[in-house]
């Protein structure tokens, strides 16, 4: 899971630096960061559930249940799925190059590259929160259910990895 993020986080920020140009790469680029902070937010959703599951069950004794985690990998996914499209936008819209005079004007109007950067880095910081958050409910986990979690949050984030992969 930790592997995967890098990787696809890294070829977001390509797309979102090299597609960018004029008023719709412009916003395809915006696109790309809305895609990667929304990823974030899903993430923190998943975590936010997960650790909710475990405050319940140390708080009562219950066994661990992971079900409202489990449903909110479905939005992680969906976002897969925007994002999978915003690359085809991209993707069609790279076909024709940009020139020198639109490259420099797009860097002096826009903040695309420190918007990307922040969305990059709370990406991160939500993935690293998530796997500290399942670690602690590994401890509670009687039930094995971890593990099954954790295939579905990569199966969420297959969307996002085929993207990193050249030619898709």
């Amino acid at each position: 899971m930790k592997r995967k993020l890098p990787v696809v986080t890294a070829f977001l920020l390509c797309l979102g630096l090299t597609g960018c140009g004029g008023d719709s790469r412009e916003d395809l680029a915006r696109g790309v960061v809305n895609q990667m902070e929304a990823a974030a937010t899903d993430v923190g959703n998943i975590k936010k559930r997960v650790n909710e599951a475990v405050e319940k069950s140390k708080k009562d004794g219950s066994a661990l249940d992971l079900t409202e985690a489990y449903k909110a990998t479905d939005q992680l996914r969906a976002t897969g799925k925007k994002t999978q499209e915003q690359k085809q936008r991209i993707d069609q819209l790279q076909r024709t190059p940009l020139t020198a005079e639109e490259k420099e004007e797009l860097a002096k109007n826009s903040n695309i590259k420190g918007r990307l950067n922040d969305a990059y880095s709370g990406l991160v910081k939500e993935k690293r929160a998530l796997n500290d958050a399942l670690v602690e409910a590994e401890k509670l986990d009687r039930e094995r259910k971890v593990p099954e979690l954790r295939e579905k949050i990569r199966e969420a984030e297959g969307a996002f990895e085929s993207l990193a992969r050249p030619g898709a």
